[in-house]
């Protein structure tokens, strides 16, 4: 009976380390796709909340979390994008919907983005919804959104 017993205590601790280790991967995935998504959020909404008053708040938020070429491409681009925001007086504000982590491998990740935006101006107002492709990779600890593709959905 003591043998029994023993061996029930063992195989119940075995199956208990496993399940713990099983637990602690899953937390550790939940957590990184949270802070992939997390990044990608921040740069979808900083992409289209603006003021024509202060646009530097509105760069500032956007290389926050762009990395590599994407965050040179952006502050190369800044001078003409703020002129013509100034031009026009406009402001956005941003909205994310949805977030889906799409990869996560190798310090490399990709995130699908959708962004509900408002923009009003001179001209007028606007409001739609956009569709992000980004991708984001692993920068001294912290992710970084490497690049942004805007897509246009099938039949629009």
């Amino acid at each position: 009976m003591a043998i029994v017993l023993a061996t029930l205590l063992v195989f119940a601790a075995v199956v208990a380390l496993v399940e713990w280790r099983r637990w602690d991967s899953l937390n550790h995935t939940v957590a990184l796709r949270n802070r992939i998504s997390a990044t990608a959020a921040a740069e979808g909404e900083a992409l289209f909340t603006y003021d024509y008053r202060d646009l530097a708040a509105a760069q500032k938020r956007i290389l926050a979390v762009a990395g590599g070429s994407f965050a040179q491409q952006e502050t190369s681009a800044n001078k003409s994008v703020e002129t013509n925001l100034t031009k026009l007086k406009a402001t956005g504000t941003a909205t994310v919907e949805e977030v889906s982590v799409t990869g996560d491998a190798g310090g490399q990740a990709a995130a699908f983005v959708v962004v509900d935006t408002q923009a009003h101006a001179t001209g007028g107002s606007t409001s739609g919804v956009q569709y992000l492709s980004m991708t984001l990779g692993l920068d001294r600890g912290q992710w970084k959104v490497d690049s942004v593709q805007s897509l246009v959905p099938p039949g629009s």
